[in-house]
């Protein structure tokens, strides 16, 4: 879905619902922003892979008390 985004520099992602495993390749992705609501039942975000991100500065929680389970960076 966003691999026509070659321009991309920032992405935020909130509260994600229905994604239980989420992998990130952006060659001019800088900024990643990230939360997870479990509070409604249903598949949740439990990991998040950074596989091919070479300009990534931030990898930010945006909220403290969710978060994928595993957060696995290969190349970053």
């Amino acid at each position: 879905m966003l691999s026509g985004c070659p321009a991309m520099e920032s992405l935020e992602l909130k509260e994600n619902l229905g994604i239980a495993r989420l992998c990130i390749s952006s060659q001019t992705l800088k900024s990643l922003g990230f939360s997870v609501d479990s509070r409604y039942g249903g598949v949740f975000l439990q990991e998040l892979v950074i596989e091919d991100a070479p300009c990534l500065e931030r990898l930010l929680a945006l909220d403290p008390k969710g978060g994928p389970a595993a957060i696995r960076i290969i190349c970053a």
